[in-house]
């Protein structure tokens, strides 16, 4: 783990991936460039990426930080403020932090404004230490019964090496469910730099459910600290009966105790008050069979650094919606 990593775990707490030098290695072949300010400097080490908008300047953006107090606000606005380049007209700054109207407001009081959100607000975290019949006693009872299902039909869990076949059969599962549901994913080479960039570092596997021989579903897991999410993943329709989906995120929560990481983070969901008629309603069942428990995070906030941003608070949306038809990507 490199000395960065060493910083940001020591005093962001529980601290995101986003944080991580693996995710900074994922951003390098962006438009996105990496500056960090460094504890000395500021209550928090932080990890920062600046990227031109055309026409208004540059945005500097810290995703998922953790960790902030209120009583940080001050000095850490003014080490933002002082770290952002010359042409930068605002800092986005977006949290790793359960919803906290108290810290909200001191945002508010010290310039900043609640603003567009790149990273989902509301998730599925279990807690998963303890033993593993307390950890599966706290699943949903059909999520049990799925579970068990999975296990004697013989869907079998392994955590595979990253060869280059295992990220061809990976890749196809991604697309494979990005064709069924129209759920947005990166393209294949960002996928791969992420992948690649954090199991060399120790902090990223690649697992496959299969049965008789026919890989069913797979999954991408990210790991920091003691925390580790559920990054990416796909499956076939083929065998549904057999609940291998189900049954790889129970074997991978098994493998992640076994390595000592105490939280499982499954990612995005909708809005808990606004599932009924959510595209995403399934992907809400599915993720909260695990746990009725979910997690809603802070909300983004922006710090004003020109008078142009005023513009781009009322615009970005349209303008992200613009350059994800164009280029057929995700901006941030």
């Amino acid at each position: 783990m490199s000395g960065w990593d060493d910083e940001v775990l020591a005093l962001q707490g529980d601290a995101h991936f986003m944080q991580s030098e693996a995710w900074a290695a994922t951003k390098q072949a962006t438009p996105w460039a990496l500056s960090r300010i460094a504890a000395d400097a500021s209550p928090l080490p932080v990890q920062l990426f600046t990227r031109r908008v055309p026409a208004f300047g540059s945005l500097v953006h810290a995703p998922r930080v953790a960790g902030v107090r209120a009583e940080h606000v001050p000095e850490l606005t003014r080490a933002l403020r002082q770290a952002a380049s010359r042409g930068a007209f605002a800092v986005k700054l977006e949290f790793f932090q359960h919803d906290d109207d108290a810290l909200f407001a001191a945002f508010e009081e010290n310039g900043w404004m609640r603003t567009l959100a790149s990273q989902y607000r509301h998730a599925v975290s279990l807690d998963i230490t303890g033993s593993e019949d307390e950890v599966l006693g706290r699943f949903k009872k059909r999520a049990r019964y799925e579970v068990r299902a999975a296990e004697r039909g013989g869907v079998e869990v392994k955590r595979v090496p990253l060869t280059s076949e295992n990220v061809d059969t990976m890749v196809s599962l991604v697309n494979t469910t990005k064709d069924r549901t129209g759920a947005f994913f990166r393209h294949r080479g960002y996928l791969e730099r992420a992948w690649r960039a954090f199991a060399e570092r120790g902090q990223g596997d690649l697992y496959f459910a299969s049965h008789e021989g026919e890989i069913l579903a797979g999954a991408f897991v990210f790991s920091f600290g003691r925390t580790a999410w559920y990054k990416d993943g796909g499956s076939v329709r083929s065998k549904p009966k057999l609940m291998a989906p189900r049954f790889l995120q129970w074997e991978i929560m098994r493998d992640l105790r076994a390595r000592g990481i105490e939280r499982y983070e499954l990612g995005n969901i909708p809005d808990p008050d606004a599932v009924e008629g959510s595209s995403t309603a399934g992907l809400f069942r599915f993720k909260t069979g695990f746990s009725d428990e979910t997690v809603r995070y802070l909300p983004a906030v922006e710090l004003p650094l020109k008078d142009r941003q005023g513009f781009w608070h009322t615009q970005e949306k349209n303008w992200l919606r613009v350059y994800s038809r164009a280029r057929r990507d995700y901006w941030y």
